[in-house]
């Protein structure tokens, strides 16, 4: 425990540096760490108040025991919320400073243990909660910018340039994936017959779908345009992949657009194979879905050429 005052324009500086630009989500767990280093504490933690009134953890620099948290969290609560920082009589914690942080309509609470007093410092107390303000709201900004970067403003889904970045990587990896190309059975007709206000919404709840299908971390999902979606693997289990593609086949020609005479399809191509190969791998799996689009029509007996 120490009773000085750090610099605490020195530890701004230091949050500041912290800043994560290539991974703003990652920001967050680097300040904590800086903050228990310049403050010379056991542990510093970020709270967040949720909906129902309650704190989450959303950063911690070291492990605590839920016993701990939960002693934090309701000396926090007694003292009605306020800023503090007080001696305690406890083996472990001898020392707790809680700054509230309030961001637009929502509050934060940063908790350091065993650290520097401030001594009721109002410069330095509001040098650092201005500091800690700026990586919370820089962080959100920038993840928030480089998530619009990467994603389709309609869908949600993976865009085309995150693609292109993805597969320039894979390149130069050797690794077996799976390479899924998709499509939507006539959303041209749809859009011609009945309105784009219908053919928006098949695209909306077909990528709703494939992002629900593929929803593990080993798959990415990418709409590269109109109705033209590619579903990247890093595995290869076809037996599952099999099973997925059904259902998610079967949940497409269930979308509810109003319209009882038309046939709602989800058509794709399936290649595996190295990274290194992904060109082949897209012809594979583009030529395989040529022939499942045609063996459709036939099927169903619809021209193609609507």
């Amino acid at each position: 425990m120490n009773n000085k005052t750090p610099n605490i324009y020195k530890t701004g500086y230091n949050l500041v540096t912290s800043l994560d630009y290539d991974h703003p989500e990652k920001s967050i767990d680097k300040a904590t760490k800086v903050l228990k280093k310049s403050l010379k504490a056991d542990a510093t933690l970020l709270f967040k108040k949720n909906q129902n009134n309650k704190f989450d953890l959303i950063s911690a620099s070291s492990d605590l025991y839920n016993s701990e948290l939960k002693y934090i969290i309701n000396i926090y609560n007694r003292r009605r919320k306020r800023d503090f920082d007080v001696e305690l009589n406890d083996k472990t914690i001898k020392r707790l400073m809680i700054l509230n942080i309030p961001i637009n309509n929502e509050l934060y609470a940063l908790a350091v243990t065993n650290g520097y007093s401030l001594n009721d410092n109002k410069e330095a107390i509001n040098v650092l909660k201005k500091s800690v303000r700026n990586i919370i709201m820089n962080s959100e900004l920038i993840y928030k910018l480089r998530k619009s970067s990467i994603t389709d403003e309609m869908t949600g889904l993976y865009n085309r340039s995150c693609y292109e970045n993805d597969i320039n990587e894979l390149s130069k990896e050797e690794k077996i994936i799976t390479f899924i190309i998709t499509d939507l059975f006539r959303l041209k007709h749809i859009n011609d017959t009945y309105g784009h206000e219908k053919g928006d919404k098949y695209i909306e709840d077909a990528s709703q779908i494939l992002k629900d299908t593929f929803a593990d971390k080993k798959s990415k999902v990418y709409r590269l345009g109109g109705d033209e979606f590619v579903v990247m693997i890093n595995d290869y289990t076809p037996f599952v992949l099999t099973d997925k593609l059904f259902n998610a086949s079967e949940k497409v020609k269930n979308i509810d657009l109003g319209l009882d005479n038309e046939d709602l399809r989800l058509n794709y191509g399936v290649s595996s194979g190295y990274s290194t190969d992904i060109d082949e791998l897209y012809r594979e799996a583009d030529s395989q879905l040529s022939a499942n689009k045609q063996n459709t029509y036939i099927i169903l007996k619809k021209d193609r050429r609507k």
